[in-house]
């Protein structure tokens, strides 16, 4: 809607969503004079009131239907895995961090999370009821977690490790010599680990 100002009358372009129902403060760019815009007068009397179908056509179910189908046929292709119970599609990859842990952790179960580290992992692990054990990431091990100082009860504990490389947020990098040192550590302390592209040691 178009918006004058009161000061020096000039015009402005604002769009009626930046407007709140009962008016808002604005100030002129040009004259910095301050003043109320109001949204635009509903006509009360128009012959044909809107309908929601007017404003905002609802989506066929059916096509939500055939955008799954789609999804799983591909996922089916691609890892010869039935997506019904293997597959679930997500908002991003954020969400899957998150839920991941009701997958991996029973409730009571503990996990070791770099400290720092992106929030959604120690905020999963506490959504899916396990405990969180924090693996410092320091500066004089170029960020990457002190495997050796990991007490050895707490390593034959523990469910799953986090490890994230480029790292978040530090930036740190990971060499191919110290995942190496990541599986020896990890075999040694469970019979069975599982590594993903999500970067992290599960065991079983």
């Amino acid at each position: 809607m178009i918006v004058m100002c009161e000061g020096c009358e000039t015009n402005f372009n604002v769009e009626d969503r930046l407007v709140k129902p009962s008016g808002s403060r604005v100030r002129c760019s040009k004259c910095r004079h301050v003043f109320t815009v109001y949204p635009p007068a509903v006509d009360l009397d128009a012959e044909e009131p809107l309908t929601l179908e007017d404003e905002l056509p609802a989506a066929g179910a059916h096509e939500t239907d055939a955008q799954l189908e789609e999804i799983n046929s591909t996922l089916d292709a691609l890892f010869n895995e039935d997506p019904a119970t293997e597959a679930i599609p997500l908002l991003g990859s954020s969400e899957g961090l998150f839920v991941i842990h009701l997958c991996l952790l029973d409730p009571g179960e503990t996990a070791l999370v770099p400290d720092p580290s992106y929030p959604s992992y120690a905020a999963g692990v506490k959504i899916a009821g396990g405990q969180v054990e924090a693996v410092p990431l320091l500066r004089k091990n170029g960020f990457l977690p002190d495997l050796a100082s990991i007490p050895s009860d707490l390593a034959q504990r523990a469910k799953m490790i986090w490890v994230n490389y480029p790292n978040n947020p530090t930036g740190a990098h990971a060499t191919l010599g110290f995942y190496q040192k990541l599986v020896d550590w990890a075999r040694k302390y469970w019979d069975d680990i599982q590594a993903q592209p999500l970067d992290y040691v599960h065991k079983p």
